[in-house]
């Protein structure tokens, strides 16, 4: 047992003088900041964690709780970005429907997709995605909600402070 002991003591002390162990309790608690090198040689600053910044117009329903996970910083030919987890007492499908008809209201353009086909997984189950895409232009701003409504509660919410990049999932243009 003093063995032990002694083993977990030298382990911890370790633990605590690792930058690892503090990047990761930072990256779970507050925010990292680091720099990312695009593949063109573009330098963006990257802030991961739930107190990375989150931009006033990626609008967020009051009964949702958002847990940012990452922020990319602009550079020239990339447009800021970031993504965050919401989770709500209501089901993906009540909220997606907030999110639309408030969204739409805001003057946003909104399609959704739904697609149907195998999870990755051993052995592969059917499951559907749906995705809500919210365009505008002026600036030109995009918002995109990704949920599984029979799977998860939680909804994972992309901003660009741009356009969108493209035909983001192959689906079939069609409410959830």
């Amino acid at each position: 047992m003093r063995s032990f002991l002694i083993y977990l003591a030298l382990t911890c002390a370790v633990a605590l003088v690792t930058p690892a162990f503090w990047w990761l309790l930072a990256n779970r608690t507050g925010v990292t900041v680091g720099e990312a090198v695009e593949a063109d040689g573009a330098r963006r600053t990257v802030m991961t964690g739930p107190k990375a910044p989150w931009p006033d117009w990626a609008w967020t329903p009051e009964q949702a709780q958002r847990e940012v996970r990452i922020m990319n910083g602009a550079a020239p030919g990339h447009p800021a970005a970031g993504f965050a987890h919401l989770r709500s007492s209501k089901t993906p499908r009540e909220l997606i429907g907030t999110v639309r008809e408030t969204l739409v209201a805001q003057g946003w353009t909104v399609v959704e997709y739904r697609y149907d086909g195998p999870e990755p997984t051993i052995p592969p189950r059917q499951m559907t995605m749906c995705t809500l895409r919210a365009t505008r232009s002026d600036p030109e701003r995009t918002l995109t909600y990704v949920f599984t409504p029979d799977r998860s509660p939680r909804i994972e919410v992309h901003w660009i402070d741009g356009p969108p990049p493209g035909p983001w999932m192959t689906g079939v243009e069609q409410p959830c």
